[in-house]
C-alpha cells in the first residue's frame, strides 16, 4: 500500500525511537501469546470483540445524536484499533455502515505496524482510502519507557521466591507522581538525545514535535487545514500499555515458585497469605500505572479538541480489574474508576463509567471491562492552544515531508 491521500502534520511521535523496544515486544506479544490465546479461547475472545463493536457502535451514533451532527461529518479517532481488527474487534457491519460514512477515520497507535495494518484491513473492508489518516503516538507520555525500567529493575534478575516477595514491596511503593517525574526526566535525559533522524517510516506525514492531539491536515503549499475530532475511542488501549512488561513479573514469579528446591517457598501456614499481598501490591503499581495514563491521555484529547463550535467525546472501553482462577489470588484492580470520576470532576468534565461485561482471554484469569464515556461540562473552559513540549527547540510545527 503506497501514501494514503490524506496526510497530518502530526502523523510521527517523535520520540518513537524512544521505544521501538517496547513496540517489539508487542509485535512479539501479537505473534506468540496473542495468537495462543485467541487460538485457545477463541469462542470467548469472539463474544469480547462483539461487545467491544457493540460499545463503540453505541458511542459514535451517541456522540452524534448529543452534538447534532451527521455522519458525513464526523471525524473519529481509533485509538489502539487493534491488529487486523475487521471481523475481530470491529464488525463487518460496523465498518460498512458506519465507519465507511465518517468524514475522517485517524488510526492511532504506538506501532506504525498496527495503524498501517489497521489502515489496509478497513480499506480491504470497503472503506474509502481518501476517510482515512494514519497517526503514530505514544498515549502515556513516556510513562511506560519508566514502568518498563522500574519493572525490570526491580523483577529482572529475581531468583528466588523471597527476592520476588521483596520486589513486591518496593513495587507497592511506587506512585504515580513518582513515575511523573522519571518521565519528565526520561524526556531531557534519554528521550531528547535520540531526536536525530526518525525510524524508519511504515507511515507518513510530518513530525509532531508539539505532541498533540489539535491536529491538522497537510495541504499543498505546506497549509495547515485544522481537523477537530468529534469522537476519540480507545479500545483496551489504556489499560494496556504495560502489558509487555507485567510479563517480566509474572514470568518471574512462575519461574520462582515452580520449585520448592529451587528458589520456592517451602510449604507454610502463611505461604498462600504471603503470595495474595505480593500480587495485592503489584496490582497497586498496575492501578496506579494504567491510571496516570488514563488521565493524561483524557486531558490532552479533551483539551486539544475543544473548539468553539465543538467538543470532542472520549470513550474509553477498558478492563479495570483481573480476576484470577486460583482463589488465593481473587479480584485485583488494574484501574481506578473513582480516581479518574475525581479527575474529571476538577477539570471539569462529565464522567459515566458502567460495567460491560467479563471477558475470558486467558486459561488462568478473565478481566472485567467497563465503558466510560469522558467530555468537556457544557460552557467550560476557554479555547485552548496544543500543550507546549517541554524543550525549546521542538515548539514550531513540523514541515511535512
Amino acid at each position: 500500500m503506497g501514501k494514503l491521500p490524506r496526510s497530518l502534520h502530526q502523523a510521527i511521535d517523535p520520540f518513537a525511537r524512544a521505544y521501538q523496544q517496547t513496540a517489539q515486544e508487542y509485535d512479539a506479544y501479537l505473534g506468540e501469546e496473542w495468537e495462543h490465546n485467541y487460538g485457545a479461547l477463541q469462542a470467548d475472545w469472539q463474544k469480547h470483540y462483539t461487545m467491544r463493536d457493540e460499545m463503540l457502535a453505541d458511542g459514535i451514533l451517541r456522540t452524534a445524536e448529543e452534538q447534532n451532527l451527521r455522519r458525513r461529518d464526523m471525524n473519529i479517532a481509533l485509538i489502539g484499533p487493534g491488529f487486523q481488527p475487521v471481523n475481530r474487534e470491529l464488525s463487518m457491519h460496523t465498518v460498512r455502515l458506519l465507519l465507511a460514512e465518517m468524514r475522517t477515520i485517524v488510526v492511532v497507535d504506538f506501532s506504525q505496524r498496527v495503524v498501517r495494518n489497521a489502515v489496509e484491513d478497513l480499506m480491504h473492508a470497503g472503506v474509502k482510502p481518501e476517510k482515512l489518516v494514519e497517526m503514530e503516538f505514544d498515549i502515556t507520555d513516556a510513562l511506560h519507557l519508566v514502568y518498563n525500567s522500574r519493572i525490570r529493575q526491580l523483577f529482572g534478575h529475581v531468583q528466588t521466591e523471597e527476592a520476588f516477595l521483596e520486589a513486591a514491596i518496593q513495587a507497592g511503593k511506587v506512585t504515580g507522581e513518582d513515575m511523573r517525574e522519571d518521565a519528565a526526566r526520561e524526556l531531557h535525559e534519554r528521550i531528547m538525545t535520540q531526536m536525530e533522524g526518525v525510524p524508519d517510516l511504515l507511515i507518513s506525514g510530518g513530525l509532531n514535535k508539539n505532541r498533540t492531539y489539535r491536529l491538522s491536515e497537510i495541504e499543498s503549499g505546506n497549509t495547515a487545514k485544522p481537523l477537530p475530532l468529534h469522537y476519540a475511542a480507545y479500545q483496551m488501549v489504556v489499560a494496556g500499555t504495560g502489558v509487555p512488561s507485567e510479563h517480566v513479573m509474572w514470568d518471574r514469579f512462575a519461574e520462582v515458585t515452580s520449585d520448592e528446591g529451587h528458589g520456592a517457598m517451602k510449604p507454610a501456614a502463611n505461604r498462600d497469605d504471603q503470595r495474595r499481598q505480593a500480587f495485592k501490591r503489584i496490582h497497586a503499581m498496575i492501578t496506579r500505572y494504567n491510571t496516570e495514563v488514563t488521565k493524561e491521555t483524557v486531558n490532552r484529547m479533551i483539551e486539544q479538541n475543544h473548539y468553539p463550535d465543538s467538543d470532542v467525546q472520549v470513550h474509553i472501553a477498558t478492563d479495570v480489574s483481573t480476576v484470577y482462577r486460583e482463589p488465593e489470588f481473587g479480584k485485583m484492580p488494574r484501574l481506578n474508576v473513582d480516581d479518574l470520576d475525581e479527575f474529571c470532576d476538577r477539570q471539569e468534565y462529565t464522567i459515566k463509567a458502567m460495567p460491560a461485561g467479563t471477558w475470558h482471554d486467558s486459561p488462568d484469569h478473565s478481566h472485567e471491562i467497563y465503558d466510560i464515556f469522558c467530555k468537556r461540562k457544557p460552557g467550560c473552559g476557554a479555547e485552548v492552544a496544543p500543550r507546549p513540549s517541554s524543550d525549546d527547540a521542538m515548539q514550531k510545527e513540523s514541515k511535512p515531508e
